[in-house]
Parts: structure tokens; C-alpha cells; sequence
């Protein structure tokens, strides 16, 4: 069966408290992930912008766009008879199944999409849509709009059918997740797509905002738990602390049906990992501070004290190995990248995106020019070729093995 994946801007987090579409893409892919076509609308969703102004959507760019009732039609025509494919798809669906059912279009209660998130987490050791396009080496900028992210998350789908495709598990889950709604074909709809303001070419992603660098452990996340923190980014993004984000945070929980005392760990883990990331690279800036005291604010966490430091430390190929370390890969080297990504995870480390916290770059050219190298040095992060890394990978996971032992 071939695939359709969708990927949705929304007003809020809770279509329930009134929150709404307001962009809309879809990336149809054939049964091996090959690309066949794309549609994008922005939605009017008559009322504010809400949230979506942080990701360049203002109120007076959807006053002409089509209204969801315009282009349901289409829409569940694109999806019928295909897998129906989201990352994060919890968030997602909440919002197709309350639009669609207004009108007229009732999806079954139970339906779920294949979750990208969950099989990345599965297959790579990550989940986040920033950390598995860098294991993959997709492309992606969180500021683009709707379509972009729908072609990375499609990117992603396509090498998890390589890996994944032939199993069991994954033929089950891409059935179920068939969309079973169909359309007469009768309505087609142009859409009212969104111009990227986004510049091509380098991006530091050491210099991106705080809680799009912070990642903990994935060894220590179940698939609830995964759902809850990529929605609390969404919650922080914003840059702004209101009593509406509490009520948010409140929504996420009760979609994720997380324990209070899971919470707190949760939060705990997050803030403490935004502190490490903070503090890695010897240099704390205006923007860092701000936003982990607005994290810790938003988490209802003590903030962390943040010592007054300047110089950056270390020298420049040496590094060691402790959990929850950050340790990215680049280019083509003997062993897959996404296959060091599953076994460094699975050994309590961490990888993706080269943030600050990033305690090395495994390079299959240490003079590499690439975006990950250039943001490296940058930042002072070694930069060292597989072979330079994997006896000390050997050696962490022997002392690890004995500390269990």
C-alpha cells in the first residue's frame, strides 16, 4: 500500500479548548517511499493566529485562505486508500479527527496513523524530528513551512520502509493504519501554500533556542513519555511564559495520560539536561539565560543557578564518554550512521543534531566541511574519524558493563 504523509500547523494544542488548523501539507509516497506528489493549503480557522505567529503565520495571512470545509474533500481524497503517516501522530490526529468530523468526515475513534516518531525511536534511538533528520542526514529547518516539514518527515518514512519494511510489525501497523474515509473525487482544491522566509545554506544548530537543542536519554522515555516532550517544545517555543501555558502543559498531560509523579521526573530530567546543554560550551549568552529561566518557570521547577563563566575549556580532540553524552556522526562512514545512533543510545547516550552539549563529532573526514563540522568548530567541539572512536566507545562500554556488574 502506498503512503500519505501529513503534517499540520495548528493554533494550539487542544482542538477541544477551541484551537484549530491553520496549514495543512501532504506528501503522497509509493509503497518504497519514492515521492509522487505534494498539496499544501494554509486553512482559515476563523479566529486568531494563536501560536502559529512564532512560526511566521500571522492572522492577516489566513483571512483569504480556504476554510477547512473547502478543502476537506480533497483532502481525505489525497489520503484515501493509502497509510496514513504522521510524526507525533497523537497531536496530529486529534486535530484531523475533530476538522474532518465537522464536516461530515468521522474518522473511528480508535484510528491511529503510523507514527514515524515511535518507529525512529524504535529503529534509530531517537525520536525527535530535528535529531532523527540529522541521523539521517535530512534536511530540516523547524521555521519552514507545513510542506517542508512533510517532505523531511516523508524522508524519514522512506528509510524506515529500508530498514523496517519487511518486518511484521511494520506491515501490521502500516494496515491499521489505512485511512478508511473516501470522497466522491468530485472537489479539488488549489490551496493557499505559505512562501518559506527561511535562508538556504549553513545553519549553526549549536545557536538554534535552547529547547530545540535539549534532548535526555531515550533509554528513559516510553512512547508517552516521548509524545509529552516533543509537545512541550511546541509549549516553549514561543518565548513567552503566560497562564496559558500551564493550561497547555495541562492538555499535553491529559492526551499522554502521564502520571503526576511521571511528570515530575520528566520535567526534572528536561530542565537538567537544558542546563547541561547551557553550561557545555564554557559561554552562557543573554538568550541561554532567559530561556532556562523560562523553562524552569513554565516546568514550575526551582531555576538552576547559572555560574558567571566566559572560557571555553578543553582541548580541541579531547573528549570522554559519560551517559547522557551527546555524540553526533557525519558522512559516509563504515558503519551506518543510523546504526551507530542505535547503539550509542542504546548505551545511554545521546545523538542528533550538533547542540553545545555535543561532546564530539564522529567524522568520516576530520577536515570535513559539511554543516555539522563547520558548527563544531565553531563551538570548539573535537572532531575525531571513526576509527579515533570507537576504542573509546569499547572502552565506556566496558567500564559500564563492569558498573552494572
Amino acid at each position: 500500500m502506498a503512503y500519505a504523509v501529513i503534517d499540520l500547523e495548528t493554533t494550539g494544542f487542544s482542538p477541544a479548548r477551541g484551537d484549530r488548523i491553520i496549514e495543512l501539507a501532504v506528501v503522497l509516497v509509493d509503497e518504497a517511499g519514492r515521492p509522487e506528489r505534494e498539496w499544501t493549503t494554509l486553512v482559515n480557522p476563523q479566529r486568531d493566529a494563536g501560536r502559529a505567529q512564532v512560526r511566521g503565520i500571522r492572522s492577516e495571512d489566513l483571512a483569504g485562505a480556504p476554510l477547512i470545509g473547502e478543502v476537506a474533500s480533497h483532502l481525505v481524497g489525497l489520503l484515501s486508500g493509502r497509510t496514513l503517516v504522521a510524526h507525533n501522530q497523537e497531536f496530529d490526529l486529534r486535530f484531523l479527527k475533530s476538522e474532518l468530523a465537522s464536516d461530515g468526515f468521522v474518522l473511528p475513534a480508535t484510528f491511529d496513523a503510523l507514527d514515524t516518531m515511535l518507529w525512529a525511536h524504535r529503529a534509530f534511538g531517537v525520536s525527535r524530528l530535528g535529531d532523527v533528520c540529522a541521523v539521517l542526514d535530512i534536511d530540516y529547518d523547524p521555521a519552514r513551512p507545513a510542506l517542508g516539514d512533510a517532505r523531511a518527515k516523508a524522508a524519514i518514512l522512506a528509510a524506515l520502509i529500508a530498514r523496517e519494511g519487511g518486518s511484521d510489525d511494520w506491515r501490521t501497523d502500516a494496515a491499521n493504519a489505512a485511512f478508511p474515509l473516501s470522497a466522491d473525487g468530485s472537489t479539488t482544491a488549489t490551496g493557499t501554500a505559505r512562501a518559506s522566509t527561511t535562508a538556504d545554506g549553513f545553519v549553526d544548530t549549536a545557536e538554534r533556542p535552547l529547547w530545540e537543542r535539549v534532548s535526555i536519554p531515550q533509554g528513559t522515555l516510553d512512547a508517552a513519555s516521548a509524545v509529552y516532550l516533543d509537545m512541550l517544545i511546541r509549549v516553549l517555543e514561543d518565548g513567552l511564559i503566560s497562564t496559558g501555558e500551564y493550561s497547555r502543559l495541562d492538555a499535553i498531560a491529559e492526551l499522554t495520560q502521564l502520571s503526576p509523579q511521571r511528570l515530575v521526573t520528566l520535567h526534572a530530567s528536561y530542565l537538567a539536561a537544558a542546563y547541561v546543554e547551557v553550561l557545555a560550551d564554557g559561554i552562557v549568552t543573554a538568550d541561554e539565560r532567559r530561556e532556562l529561566v523560562q523553562i524552569a518557570t513554565i516546568l514550575d521547577l526551582p531555576v538552576p543557578e547559572i555560574p558567571d563563566v566566559d572560557e571555553p575549556a578543553g582541548d580541541e580532540r579531547a573528549f570522554t564518554l559519560a551517559p547522557g553524552a551527546r555524540i553526533v556522526f557525519d558522512g559516509a562512514l563504515n558503519r551506518p550512521a543510523e546504526d551507530w545512533a542505535r547503539l550509542v543510545t542504546d548505551a545511554g547516550l545521546v545523538t542528533g543534531s550538533v547542540t553545545k552539549s555535543c561532546v564530539v563529532l564522529v567524522a568520516a573526514d576530520a577536515a570535513s566541511q559539511t554543516g555539522k563540522a563547520k558548527t563544531a568548530r565553531a563551538h570548539g567541539i573535537p572532531i575525531v574519524t571513526e576509527a579515533e572512536f570507537e576504542p573509546v566507545f569499547e572502552a565506556y562500554l566496558a567500564q559500564r558493563a563492569g558498573a552494572v556488574s
